[in-house]
């Protein structure tokens, strides 16, 4: 009897930690290793705080210049912009057009949320949506634009001259320098964008594509002139580079 109860302690040993467990099968320690981290969940909460802002309204209608001084200091991620648009118009017939406002807000937050958002479970973010995130963790300042005024072009028929003849399309805008941290408005410039429409076709076929054209080209126009008019209030801040 006591024979007995001698080997059946010794079979409990491995199980009490006597002897070192198997180790795990190389397929299994292979797959362990491949397998990639989960999102750093301050990436999400990055986007979400920049998704929440609500830029306030301008002060006044006037120029006003930024005090460069706040910037002097600061490294390029820091005063680089980030772009959004705010629809500032009296009247709210339509919504902005997305051709219009898509080249005058950068990054895409929508867009970073979504691709972040639909990882499946497991995947660990690009290595290129890692970076923009972070680096969007770094801004601090917007550049808003406050849209006052904005009518798409329009082909019409000139009575007086005897010919049908594009209109074209107008966006009002205060380019707005605001506090990241406190949504709060800095300084201000105006831009004032019109369509070259001359080389528009003025074929009746042709009228949608054309008028959706010049959306977008007003969108661009606009951008490119933000950059031009943000010289005018400052001389450290800068506009990030257009997407490719």
């Amino acid at each position: 009897m006591a024979r007995l109860r001698v080997l059946a302690f010794a079979a409990l040993l491995p199980a009490c930690g006597g002897d070192a467990a198997e180790p795990a099968p190389v397929e299994q320690r292979e797959a362990l290793a491949a397998a990639p981290a989960e999102a750093d969940p301050r990436l999400a909460d990055t986007l979400s705080a920049w998704l929440a802002k609500d830029w306030s309204a301008l002060r006044s209608a006037k120029e006003e210049k930024c005090d460069d001084a706040r910037f002097g200091s600061l490294p390029a991620e820091e005063r680089t912009l980030v772009l959004a648009v705010r629809d500032a118009r009296f009247e709210k017939k339509q919504l902005l057009p997305l051709a219009l406002s898509s080249p005058l807000t950068q990054p895409k937050l929508h867009a970073l949320r979504d691709e972040l958002g639909l990882l499946p479970p497991g995947r660990a973010p690009s290595e290129v949506l890692v970076a923009e995130v972070e680096g969007l963790g770094k801004r601090r300042f917007a550049g808003v634009f406050h849209v006052t005024e904005h009518y798409g072009a329009e082909r019409v028929f000139r009575v007086d001259r005897g010919r049908w003849e594009w209109l074209p399309g107008t966006l009002v805008a205060w380019l707005g320098i605001h506090d990241a941290s406190s949504g709060a408005a800095l300084c201000q410039t105006l831009l004032v964008v019109k369509n070259d429409v001359r080389s528009a076709p003025l074929a009746a076929r042709l009228k949608s594509d054309t008028r959706e054209r010049l959306v977008r080209e007003l969108g661009r126009d606009a951008r490119a002139e933000a950059a031009r008019a943000l010289r005018r209030i400052s001389e450290r801040l800068e506009l990030p580079d257009a997407p490719q």
